[in-house]
């Protein structure tokens, strides 16, 4: 499936051929595949110099890559592990969720027990919205091929273990009571709370409540936030969910967590 164009960009003419801004490569974590246990392979993305594309949250404008694997029979995939990304806030206050630069989607590959040894080509078919003054639709196809060992055998690190642990370091862990971070909602209004934190971040995931006033409430230096939502317009049962990026002083690498609160429910006064 094709990725759907943002509102506001421009799309490049059905017949025009240009150099893609992306280029996609997949690559394993490993040197090979055992039957019976789960592998790493990632869609590495690299982006031209100026350009972006988008984090699967909410978004002013672009949609997020659309990656679809091919894979031999019996083996299956996970979900993608997406790594947290960068606030972009432009003109007019439109605020999106982006990645520039590189990107390595991380996707777990399940091989069956009775996976037979030998070559095995697994192919991934991507699409993507890249924009920088103006937004086009990309695609690429992209393959792989890994042996499978035996069973219970140990694989070798690949070369790209780097591009897997650059990327683990960006993906966010759950937030927890005892976590160094704080959330909680009042009312209408999330909080968020990092003392010494020097820069303070939310970044809300698709599903989240809308959260109008974004791009000024959804970023601090003071280590704390006070974002303000609205209620679901169809008067279901909001939550508050998404990325919280917390940067204290002296650190070399900001610290992600995700996190997903239900929203109370207004008592309905009596009558």
């Amino acid at each position: 499936m094709a990725a759907q164009q943002p509102a506001s960009g421009n799309r490049a003419a059905p017949g025009d051929r240009q150099a893609t801004h992306v280029t996609a490569a997949l690559v394993s974590e490993n040197e090979a595949l055992v039957p019976g246990q789960t592998s790493w392979l990632g869609v590495d993305l690299r982006i031209d110099k100026g350009w972006h594309i988008y984090w699967p949250g909410l978004n002013d404008t672009g949609t997020p890559p659309m990656i679809e694997l091919k894979l031999p029979e019996g083996f299956t995939a996970g979900e993608i592990v997406w790594p947290a990304p960068v606030r972009h806030v432009s003109a007019g206050d439109i605020l999106d969720h982006i990645y520039e630069d590189r990107v390595l989607l991380l996707i777990s590959v399940q091989v069956p027990k009775d996976a037979k040894p030998g070559k095995t080509t697994i192919t991934a078919s991507c699409s993507w919205v890249v924009c920088a003054d103006v937004c086009i639709a990309e695609k690429a196809s992209t393959k792989i091929e890994v042996p499978v060992l035996a069973a219970d055998s140990t694989p070798s690190p690949s070369k790209d273990v780097p591009k897997f642990e650059a990327a683990r370091k960006r993906v966010p862990i759950q937030l927890k009571p005892d976590s160094p971070v704080k959330a909680r909602v009042e009312g209408a209004t999330f909080f968020i709370e990092a003392p010494g934190a020097a820069t303070l971040s939310f970044m809300p995931s698709d599903g989240s409540a809308a959260m109008p006033h974004l791009s000024k409430e959804g970023e601090s230096a003071a280590g704390r936030l006070a974002i303000r939502f609205e209620p679901d317009p169809k008067g279901q049962p909001a939550r508050v969910k998404g990325v919280i990026e917390a940067q204290d002083k002296g650190a070399k690498q900001p610290a992600f967590y995700s996190v997903d609160l239900q929203v109370p429910s207004t008592p309905t006064p009596k009558k």
